[in-house]
């Protein structure tokens, strides 16, 4: 069973009136056996065959499918000015957007890539194929949204990262990150360095490379990511991956966020079909 809450938001454009729509709906998640909430912001059109391009947003730890429209309610105005679809998946408490090798009731990187993609296709005017999708996320979904894409590159054209935690292994090595949930999804630290670095972004920049596409990564010089993420930039570049990397002022906070993904969406758009 399928549920919606449906909020209509009207703008007037030259007398004419088009409503742009905001969607909680619930996807099934057959490897997880249990539904999966997500919102789905479609901007508003006059004509009834026209497709959109989807951009896929993850959001943060401890945060779900709400927090972005709660937090940004301004993505809506993204999704008007660049005629997208934005969908804001929830993605658990801290499920880190991976298959946990540990968890059956936490399989993320199946239900993204597979599951969900495959439910918006079939229920929303999209262009169904890697042309009209880009994929980006804040802190656990900037580390998300790089790690789906580089594993699945023909499903994204383009990938970001917004203050991404993108080295879990790192994480690991804090003691005041333990409350990440990244042992309940990949297993102890200590007995499972491999499985952590192998579910981590950082470790796998050969998957970047071959993905072959443009990718965005942002993060505040305030930040406590800001290391890991110069570090991930610097191997990167070393590996000759084509991206772009920006550093503003700003720390680990939604204000930050709520600028770039102003920024995010400007870059990432140009990629896809038109």
């Amino acid at each position: 069973m399928i549920r919606y809450y449906v909020f209509v938001f009207v703008c007037l454009c030259h007398q004419a009136v088009f409503a742009l729509k905001v969607d909680t709906v619930e996807i099934f998640s057959a490897k997880m056996k249990r539904n999966i909430p997500a919102v789905v912001i479609t901007p508003s059109n006059k004509d009834a065959s026209k497709r959109f391009p989807v951009l896929y947003l993850l959001h943060g730890l401890s945060d779900d499918h709400t927090k972005w429209i709660k937090t940004v309610p301004a993505i809506k105005n993204l999704a008007e000015q660049y005629q997208i679809i934005i969908v804001c998946p929830d993605g658990g408490y801290g499920s880190w957007y991976v298959d946990s090798p540990i968890d059956p009731t936490y399989q993320y990187e199946t239900f993204l890539s597979n599951e969900l993609i495959k439910f918006i296709d079939s229920h929303y005017p999209t262009i169904a194929n890697k042309s009209g999708r880009i994929i980006t996320g804040l802190s656990m979904g900037g580390h998300g949204a790089l790690y789906i894409a580089s594993r699945h590159p023909q499903k994204f054209a383009a990938a970001g990262s917004m203050s991404g935690a993108v080295d879990l292994y790192s994480i690991g090595l804090d003691e005041d990150l333990q409350d990440s949930d990244l042992p309940k999804r990949l297993g102890n630290f200590t007995t499972h360095q491999h499985i952590w670095k192998h579910h981590s972004i950082f470790y796998n920049t050969h998957k970047l490379k071959a993905a072959n596409m443009p990718f965005i990564i942002d993060c505040g010089k305030e930040d406590f990511l800001l290391d890991d993420n110069r570090a991930l930039h610097r191997k990167m570049v070393l590996e000759k991956i084509p991206h772009e990397y920006i550093e503003r002022p700003g720390n680990h906070n939604w204000e930050y966020w709520s600028q770039s993904i102003v920024n995010q969406v400007a870059y990432l758009h140009k990629y896809l079909k038109k």
